[in-house]
């Protein structure tokens, strides 16, 4: 699986686009919090949208959906979530669709623990 670093994951939300895979509430995040919200630039995309019955959805469903966030493999893309778990789960959902992404290993985590990295707050990519 590709991973990238958050220099990358940063440059694939300005320049691609970098997939954040966790429910809404979280990259929503709170404005009066620090450390919550979004990567800037990045586009919500819930795994849990993945799924349909508990399994996931079909690969036409699938690659409609990823190619109505822009992430139809034309150009490179990057996920992350809160740890990697549900970022690894929309990788495998955008694998089933035949569009292949990058891990951002780190995720949110990382992200939000270094004091130097930006975050934006609210439901567009910001």
């Amino acid at each position: 699986m590709p991973i990238i670093d958050a220099n990358e994951a940063a440059n694939l939300a300005k320049q691609s686009r970098l997939l954040d895979a966790r429910p809404q509430a979280a990259y929503v995040g709170d404005p009066g919090k620090p450390g919550t919200g979004h990567i800037p630039g990045a586009i919500h995309a819930a795994s849990g949208d993945n799924i349909a019955g508990g399994k996931f959805k079909s690969s036409v469903d699938l690659r409609t959906r990823f190619s109505s966030l822009g992430a139809d493999g034309s150009e490179k893309i990057g996920v992350y979530c809160g740890s990697g778990n549900a970022a690894a789960h929309e990788i495998a959902a955008m694998s089933a669709a035949g569009i292949e992404a990058a891990l951002y290993v780190g995720s949110w985590s990382a992200w939000s623990a270094d004091p130097s990295r930006p975050a934006a707050t609210g439901p567009v990519p910001g």
